[in-house]
């Protein structure tokens, strides 16, 4: 099937990830040796890339393996569509671009 469309949501107003991705980098930086809190972790790498973020969590003393960044994005995307869901209310049709209300996410590189 081909799609009549394809929706890029780059500022999170269909698929409200932020919170999702921000739980499990806390979880996963705590196993790592560093801890932060929410505030902390949006201080140091909000608007950023993971690997960027990866780069910076291993100068604060973060112990995360080289295959990192690539297994980060699974497990995030995994989370995402067992329990992401469309944006709460931010657009209008939200619910009818996600269709079954799950989180439906590719990575894309940062452009610019």
């Amino acid at each position: 099937m081909i799609p009549s469309a394809v929706l890029f949501d780059c500022d999170g107003v269909v698929v409200d990830s932020e919170g999702v991705a921000f739980s499990l980098l806390g979880q996963e930086l705590g196993a790592a040796g560093l801890v932060l809190d929410r505030a902390e972790m949006e201080h140091l790498f909000l608007g950023g890339t993971v690997a960027g973020l990866y780069a910076k969590a291993r100068d604060l003393g973060a112990d995360l393996p080289q295959t990192w960044v690539e297994g980060f994005y699974q497990r995030l995307y995994a989370k995402l569509r067992l329990g992401g869901r469309s944006g709460a209310g931010n657009h209008p049709g939200s619910d009818a671009v996600a269709g079954d209300g799950r989180a439906h996410s590719h990575r894309v590189q940062r452009v610019g």
